[in-house]
């Protein structure tokens, strides 16, 4: 069984908004959910609780307010709602004005140069996020449990060993914050998932992460999709993009809702002739952060599973995206993208939630639950 986990990274801009935070996220999010809901498929929500707890701490109440609801509303209509953690929010300064951020905050694995000291800063602002998700979702749905977790910036590294060391002790189940094949090295993030295990699904433990396929012990890592493409596939995806009429956004027509944090680092360097041409005929990194065009998703998603899945087994795979930066070529795209994957693959699909996919890990025994703190058992999952 293939099981797809669609997500969206529920955020703000952070580096500065240039419209309210019900424009920003709160809309978009609605029209995302809308979308899914008339597709018939699940979400997970991975929410940016430092950002709502920053904002309550800071005297702006009616921000998280609507957040609140707005999560809510989605655990009842089906949806999940998981930890997305920024922590660099804890240190920031929010005012109407705007933020006044710490970019040196901005990991988890950061934090401190002290090992120790990093991990326990770590344990408590999970805590803080699993109880703040647990104590408001759980009035609407009992069973509700916050088991899964996403790095913001994707930046599980550096210290990655600590922050699966701290995710295992505060109780998470499982970690969705790999890219394979990615490296993001900037004012902000500094990650390498280059070698990673070659595995559909695998474990991080405590000592090497992305070095060991042993189900010994640790997280159950459900990777976003990724894959590699030179500059002969980008090419033809485009000249299929054309011939296909596929509307895609015009120069004007999406509204640019806000600024990342990485632009708070000044103006990047220009550009050499020799930097660009290699830029565009290098081999890139496409993930599945949903874009404007179906097919290309669907290219992705087939050589991603071509290149990680066993025919024998069950293979989990995360669809990522930022109701921040979407608009209606998005939404439709994800539909379309939607489509294709059933033509292609039928039955043998199957969208989830996160807190689904913990249901089948211990159900099939690959987890359970009072196993986890010596780690989980034994599994039929790569």
């Amino acid at each position: 069984m293939i099981y797809i986990l669609y997500s969206a990274d529920y955020e703000v801009y952070l580096g500065s908004n240039f419209f309210s935070e019900e424009e920003v996220l709160i809309r978009p999010t609605a029209d995302l959910l809308d979308t899914c809901n008339k597709i018939g498929i699940p979400i997970t929500l991975f929410a940016d609780t430092c950002c709502f707890q920053r904002y309550r701490e800071s005297g702006l109440n009616d921000f998280p307010g609507a957040v609140d609801e707005q999560l809510k509303n989605a655990v009842r209509d089906g949806h999940d709602v998981q930890a997305h953690v920024h922590p660099h929010w804890l240190f920031t300064t929010i005012s109407k004005e705007g933020y006044a951020p710490d970019v040196t905050r901005f990991l988890l694995g950061n934090l401190s140069i002290d090992t120790e000291d990093c991990f326990r800063m770590s344990l408590k602002i999970l805590s803080n996020c699993r109880s703040y998700l647990n104590k408001t979702l759980t009035t609407v749905n009992r069973s509700y449990r916050c088991i899964a977790f996403r790095a913001g910036g994707y930046g599980i590294q550096p210290n990655s060993e600590l922050i699966a060391r701290a995710l295992r002790s505060e109780g998470f189940l499982i970690d969705s914050s790999v890219v394979p094949y990615l490296i993001l090295k900037n004012s902000v993030n500094d990650i390498d998932f280059q070698s990673i295990p070659q595995r559909a699904n695998y474990w991080l433990s405590e000592t090497e992460p992305f070095s060991s396929f042993d189900s010994g012990g640790g997280v159950f890592e459900i990777p976003i999709a990724s894959t590699t493409i030179n500059f002969f596939e980008r090419a033809l995806l485009r000249i299929l993009r054309e011939a296909r009429h596929i509307n895609h956004p015009k120069r004007g027509e999406m509204t640019v809702r806000g600024m990342p944090i990485q632009d708070l680092a000044g103006t990047p360097a220009r550009e050499s002739s020799f930097e660009r041409y290699h830029r565009i005929f290098k081999t890139s990194v496409e993930h599945m952060d949903v874009m404007a065009d179906p097919h290309k998703m669907f290219y992705i998603t087939q050589k991603y599973l071509k290149a990680f899945a066993s025919t024998r087994d069950d293979v989990f795979f995360s669809v990522n995206c930022h109701p921040k930066m979407m608009g209606k070529y998005h939404l439709s795209a994800l539909m379309g993208y939607h489509n294709l994957m059933l033509q292609k693959y039928g039955e043998e699909i199957c969208p989830i939630t996160f807190q689904g996919a913990a249901e089948i890990l211990e159900t099939e025994r690959i987890c359970k639950p009072d196993e986890h703190a010596q780690g989980f058992g034994h599994s039929r999952i790569p």
